[in-house]
């Protein structure tokens, strides 16, 4: 990777997150060696990306042409493209090719083969992304801090993280997920506030709710925007700065002679004006927030956030392990969708079967070296997962809609599938010919071998069965019979009759 050079008309190339986010910016999410993921270059009117020495975001990858692509203001001054001039293997933006192309806010850029950048605009002030120090300072005081994040980005890691820093790290840390205060409002009043033995049809027992649990600690409710209509009335008036005791009232129990003292921290996947809460439990706990962000936009975190898991997995294991320079650079390259959970996952699974091996082999006290080739295997089986799902969502979206352009991407998943397997082809071959990046021909084909499937159900199918799925799929019906016929598989002679019938 370089750095800006003269007669760019660009900022100045920072790595700092902390100055970068709040300009629009690049983000390298992957290079063919590994190095420079992470960086961040800030753009201005137009930033040049290439392989020559006089860019402003420099490659070194023989695929990636001397002057690749500019990312450009438009002419309102407001917006960004990108375009490309010609250059030798392509450019590609969310895994279309793309000559001039708008970008949107974390659009992901991919120039040559191998290398990707995803194009930022600056974080909203009113919403900075969350540093080690913010959650530090907020494990300070006592007031309401609200995480806001994708899927695995680490939220409830950092909610158990405020609760040790913080004067209440001796007290009990209760999580208590949104989902879980649903059904009718006494069911929901006994998970929050508790209820005593016979208040209601299989209470046997007593039952202390969450808010009395997490007395002198911490409640951490998750999810708040999957809370019932019914919950949030509820937490409305038991988060109240001076609530009143017969609020906290169990069901069928007498009034508490004291208030339960506990901080609250909550959590949502999206910004609070995106998740649907009533407006007054917004103000209520939407105060100090905190922006959790995925490792899409910080690559740099994976190193350290993988050095712990790995040595959390190895204690537990009762091992040493350590990861290896090359295995670093290959967790770096690799996407993650699922954020901080999925690398946790890889990564204990990895020490966990790798210390069971140690153990079988009578090496009990041996050190766990783990590097890329141990790593590859538990890598390649994520990446295939991944590649299945996602090509199974393309295959159910084709045949749900209805239309030539649908019907005819469905074809070509099954014609690249045809081809690999026929052919050998690459999946760069596969990309040229269907006119789309390798990454998305890898997927499109995954998704026609999933036809194969599809269309053994299709064939099985009753009468009245097909002649519904035909109604509902017309324009698709017929490439049905085509892809039915190329890969050797024939519905029975009445419903093929109906399919020809309704197409």
């Amino acid at each position: 990777m370089g750095t800006s050079a003269p007669g760019n008309d660009t900022l100045p190339c920072q790595y700092d997150a902390s100055h970068v986010m709040a300009l629009p910016h690049l983000l390298v999410v992957s290079t063919r060696e590994g190095d420079g993921i992470g960086r961040r270059y800030a753009i201005g009117a137009t930033t040049v990306v290439g392989r020559g020495q006089d860019v402003a975001v420099q490659f070194d990858d023989e695929t990636v042409s001397r002057q690749h692509c500019t990312i450009e203001l438009d002419e309102n001054g407001r917006d960004y493209r990108l375009v490309d001039p010609g250059s030798a293997n392509g450019t590609w933006v969310n895994g279309r090719p793309a000559r001039t192309q708008p970008l949107a806010n974390g659009d992901l850029v991919q120039v040559g083969r191998w290398s990707c950048l995803r194009f930022l605009l600056p974080t909203s002030a009113e919403a900075p992304l969350a540093t080690q120090r913010d959650l530090e300072l907020a494990a300070l005081h006592d007031e309401v801090v609200c995480l806001i994040g994708p899927t695995g980005s680490g939220k409830t890691h950092s909610a158990t993280l405020l609760h040790t820093l913080s004067a209440r790290k001796k007290g009990p840390f209760v999580h208590l997920n949104g989902a879980d205060l649903a059904g009718d409002p006494n069911a929901i009043k006994s998970r929050l506030v508790g209820h005593r033995k016979g208040a209601y049809t299989g209470a046997t027992e007593d039952h202390v709710g969450a808010l009395f649990e997490a007395d002198g600690g911490t409640l951490y409710l998750d999810e708040l925007e999957s809370t019932s209509p019914e919950a949030q009335a509820q937490l409305l008036t038991l988060l109240d700065r001076k609530p009143s005791k017969s609020a906290f009232t169990p069901l069928k129990g007498s009034t508490p002679s004291r208030l339960p003292s506990f901080r609250l921290v909550v959590s949502m996947k999206c910004a609070p004006s995106q998740t649907g809460l009533r407006e007054d439990l917004l103000h209520r706990v939407a105060a100090d927030l905190l922006w959790l962000p995925s490792l899409a936009d910080t690559p740099e975190r994976i190193d350290p956030l993988a050095t712990r898991f790995v040595a959390e997995a190895a204690q537990r294991a009762g091992v040493t392990a350590e990861l290896s320079p090359d295995a670093r650079v290959a967790l770096r390259k690799e996407r993650w969708p699922g954020n901080v959970r999925q690398l946790e996952s890889v990564l204990t699974t990895l020490v966990a079967r790798s210390a069971a091996g140690l153990k079988l082999s009578r090496q009990p006290g041996a050190r766990l070296n783990i590097d890329a080739e141990t790593l590859r295997p538990y890598l390649s089986a994520r990446r295939e997962r991944a590649v299945q799902a996602a090509a199974k969502r393309q295959s159910d979206r084709s045949l749900k809609q209805v239309g030539p352009t649908s019907a005819q991407r469905w074809v070509t998943c099954g014609d690249l599938a045809l081809r690999r397997e026929r052919d050998h082809a690459s999946w760069e071959e596969l990309g040229r010919a269907a006119n789309v990046s390798p990454h998305t021909a890898r997927s499109m084909a995954a998704a026609g071998m999933l036809q194969r499937a599809e269309l053994e159900r299709i064939s099985k199918m009753d009468s009245a069965s097909l002649t519904r799925f035909a109604a509902e799929h017309r324009t698709v019906v017929k490439h049905v019979l085509a892809r039915a016929a190329e890969l050797g598989l024939s519905a029975g002679t009445h419903e093929n009759a109906t399919l020809k019938h309704q197409a």
